[in-house]
This record gives C-alpha cells, structure tokens and sequence, in this order.
C-alpha cells in the first residue's frame, strides 16, 4: 500500500525555503504551462501544505530541519525532496 508521504523542502522567490511533512505532494501543481513549459502552481494546496510550516533563508539550514523531520517518521515513501519548480514564484501570491 502506498504512504504517498514525505517531507518537503518548497522553495519560492527570495530564496525561501519551508519545510513540511505531507502527503499527495502533487496537488501542488496545477499543471503544466504549454507557454512557458514550467508547472504552474495550485497556491490554495501549496498555502495548505506549508503555511505553517517552518521558513528558512538558507538551504543547507532547511536540509538539517528536514533530517530532524524525517527522523520522526518510520516511513517516508518519497524520503526527503527538494522541490525547486516554483522558485521564481512569491510564496502566497495567486
């Protein structure tokens, strides 16, 4: 049976970068943008999945909190991931 859970690193325009525990991490994107070819963002779900979560400048201090994360859940599906499609995009901003 499949967990369909990790924990996320999101990072957005500044550099910025939270870090949550989640599931069904796709409902994130809305889809593909045939102009640009980048993924479009579902911000209600991305606002859903990380608004509470922790926020972080640096990355390298967003990977230890995501190590610390992980270590508190006996399985991750997708383990730990970085996810940079939507690094040019304002956290919050529809």
């Amino acid at each position: 049976m499949s967990a369909d859970n990790g924990v996320y690193i999101l990072q957005t325009y500044g550099p910025e970068f939270r870090v949550c525990y989640g599931g069904a991490i796709d409902n994130i994107y809305e889809g593909l943008d045939s102009e640009s070819n980048r993924w479009k963002p579902n911000m209600k779900e991305m606002r859903d999945m990380f608004c509470d979560s922790k926020m972080f400048s640096n990355l390298d201090e967003a990977w230890d909190y995501a190590k610390e994360l992980a270590a508190d859940h006996t399985y991750l599906e997708d383990g730990v991931c970085l996810i940079t499609d939507f690094s040019n995009v304002k956290f919050g901003e529809d």
